[in-house]
Order: C-alpha cells, then sequence, then structure tokens
C-alpha cells in the first residue's frame, strides 16, 4: 500500500467532496446516530472525515462532548480546519491504521 498515493488521491478528492456537500446518504448516517443516542455530551470518534462534511452536522449535536476527527488527507484536514471552527473538536492527520485516539471515552465512531 503506497500511502502517498492514497494521500495525493484524497487531497485531490476535495472539490468532489465541496460540490457534493450534504448528500442524502451522508445526511442519512448523521440521522442514524441521532437515532442511537448521539447527544450533546457525546464524544465521537471521525475516521476518514474528509473536508468535514459529517463533522459539521455532528457538531450541530454535540456541543458539550468531543469530536475527534482523523483523515489522511492535510489538504483535507486544512480544508475542514478552516471551515469548522468550534472549541470541543480536534482535526488529526494520521492513516487510521497507525491513528491513536486521544478520547479516552468514545460513544460513537463513524467511519
Amino acid at each position: 500500500m503506497n500511502k502517498n498515493k492514497i494521500k495525493s488521491f484524497y487531497d485531490n478528492f476535495i472539490n468532489y467532496q465541496k460540490e457534493s456537500n450534504v448528500n442524502e446518504r451522508i445526511f442519512s448516517l448523521y440521522k442514524k446516530t441521532r437515532r442511537y443516542g448521539l447527544n450533546k455530551y457525546s464524544n465521537v470518534l471521525e475516521l476518514g472525515s474528509g473536508i468535514g462534511t459529517m463533522t459539521c452536522l455532528i457538531s450541530k449535536t454535540v456541543t458539550k462532548g468531543r469530536i475527534e476527527t482523523v483523515e489522511i488527507s492535510p489538504n483535507s484536514v486544512d480544508y475542514a480546519k478552516k471551515h469548522i471552527k468550534k472549541k470541543n473538536i480536534r482535526f488529526f492527520t494520521s492513516d487510521i491504521i497507525d491513528y491513536k485516539p486521544e478520547l479516552k471515552r468514545i460513544d460513537f465512531i463513524t467511519l
């Protein structure tokens, strides 16, 4: 597995994500997390967060808990950091295979 090729692919995927924004699939996943108990105190680990489309939705509900995101594409993480400025969100650039979460208690994991 060539991690540089993977990073490059997702770096180049940003424009597609911006165009598609909150599509039906992403919104239905968000609604499911709400049905399963996502609330303002939840702690969420988001793996493969891209430009933060789902992160933004989750942050509308999770206002007192924490959201930790990890994404292999540095450009995607930079984009998300610029567009989602909330104190309870931490953004990390890493391959999810190598990532060790900082959250001690995780209520939801999204992928």
